[in-house]
């Protein structure tokens, strides 16, 4: 069996200088800053090594649209003794106007993810890449990618079985999903998925029982989710945003695992329905051994609001058990469509200061949407051809197949230009539109896509 690498200890320093890491893993995020322009702030949020001796900075970000790559300036680390003595994270942030409706996909890339990823093959030699699609629409409206309850880098037990969230959550009333998906920037035949390796759809729990090819191996993974944020308008589900956020977990083999379980009676997805007034409590039990240096905390947006949500936590006598009691309510003012998400997470620490974990994830319905799971998204119109283009006088759409459809034509600011409805095939005239770029937007009774075209 292979054995972990070393953890190296540091000091209580809260901020460790620029010199200071290899990449471990991250996430970007997006921020609209108008209601009325697109302005969007964007932020790198980036876990490290904080014992190498490489800079982070110096790579490249790219905003998706046609303006030139920025490179990102070395940044000093912060030290994360909460995830462990070798843990950093550092933060860039930067504003950018896009110059129109479309989709656009952010990335990062830098040299240098950290060395001995055990399911990357010479990870050292690999790009550090992440990324984030949005689509900026007048039609979908304003918001902002999603938010995380908890952060993407675990420690647990080689030879137990693992359940760890990934917590994403959105402010507005929007749909969640999540999918495996493979690290950007490396390729395939370098990069495994341990077969039992899986994330729950609906609540981002992921579960592995820590066996990799043959056997178990303590050390680092890397793994990588996508986190699709939705939204409905009239009956139909539109996606407004995908973040691929990559993760890493740590096993190791030198201490017993922590157990949680609770005393509910709840289905695979953990859905919990409360109409308005009502409420349910459930007991949570974290059993770590050893039993020192335990804590049990409930992470939700839902904190916030006391009259709602309720945590509290004892011993147990003798029993060596960590106890949480959970106690929902619903009332007015939190009633939405879509679930919140809710988790429960039991830790304990050990020599060097490694912190195990493992969760539950439960979804509160406050509607009588219950016990429907929506897994539909959007479909892509796939097929469709718009030619010339560029074009000069009239434009020809034709659709795979008949279909009814309505087509809109908007320029780059989202002023819309003319709209009309096809079955199969129709014919634009653009003779008198100025010259530049515009989209097409096409939609069906379940599907919707955008197209660029350019105007001589």
């Amino acid at each position: 069996m292979k054995k972990i690498l070393t953890l190296l200890l540091f000091s209580t320093m809260l901020i460790y200088t620029s010199s200071a890491t290899h990449l471990r893993c991250g996430y970007i995020s997006v921020k609209r800053l108008s209601n009325t322009n697109l302005n969007c702030r964007i932020t790198l949020t980036i876990f490290v090594n904080a014992g190498s001796p490489v800079a982070f900075g110096n790579g490249l970000l790219n905003f998706g649209d046609s303006s030139t790559p920025v490179l990102i300036p070395e940044g000093s680390v912060v030290i994360r003794p909460d995830l462990g003595s070798s843990v950093g994270m550092a933060t860039f942030s930067i504003d950018h106007f896009y110059p129109g409706p479309g989709r656009y996909n952010i990335s990062y890339n830098e040299t240098g993810r950290n060395a001995g990823i055990i399911n990357v093959d010479n990870s050292s030699t690999t790009f550090f890449s992440i990324e984030t699609s949005i689509s900026l629409d007048p039609f979908l409206g304003k918001y902002d990618t999603p938010d995380f309850l908890v952060d993407p880098f675990f420690i647990a037990k080689l030879g137990s079985n693992l359940s760890l969230s990934i917590g994403a959550f959105s402010s507005e009333d929007f749909v969640i999903s999540y999918e495996l998906s493979s690290p950007s920037g490396i390729y395939d035949h370098r990069y495994r998925l341990p077969e039992n390796f899986k994330v729950n759809p609906h609540n981002g729990l992921i579960t592995w029982d820590t066996k990799y090819l043959d056997g178990y191996y303590a050390g680092e993974y890397l793994f990588a989710v996508k986190i699709h944020l939705s939204k409905y308008i009239d009956g139909n589900l539109y996606r407004l945003c995908t973040m691929l956020r990559d993760f890493q977990i740590i096993l190791v083999d030198n201490e017993p695992q922590g157990i949680i379980s609770d005393n509910s009676s709840l289905d695979e997805n953990n859905r919990i329905y409360l109409s308005e007034g009502s409420n349910k409590t459930i007991k949570v039990f974290y059993e770590p051994n050893p039993s020192e240096n335990t804590t049990l905390n409930a992470f939700s947006t839902l904190s916030e609001n006391p009259d709602a949500f309720s945590f509290t936590t004892y011993d147990s006598a003798g029993a060596h058990i960590k106890v949480g009691v959970l106690t929902l309510t619903s009332s007015s003012t939190i009633i939405r469509d879509n679930p919140y998400i809710i988790t429960v997470r039991g830790t304990h620490r050990i020599e060097n200061n490694l912190m195990y974990a493992s969760d539950i994830v439960y979804m509160l319905y406050t509607r009588d949407l219950f016990p429907e799971i929506i897994t539909r998204t959007e479909d892509t119109l796939a097929g469709i051809t718009v030619t010339p283009n560029p074009v000069t006088d009239f434009l020809k759409v034709q659709l795979p197949h008949q279909q009814p459809a309505q087509l809109t034509l908007l320029d780059f600011s989202g002023k819309m230009m003319l709209k009309k409805f096809m079955n199969e095939s129709c014919v634009v005239d653009v003779r008198e539109l100025p010259a530049g770029l515009y989209i097409i937007e096409l939609r069906t009774g379940r599907a919707r896509r955008t197209l660029k075209i350019i105007k001589h």
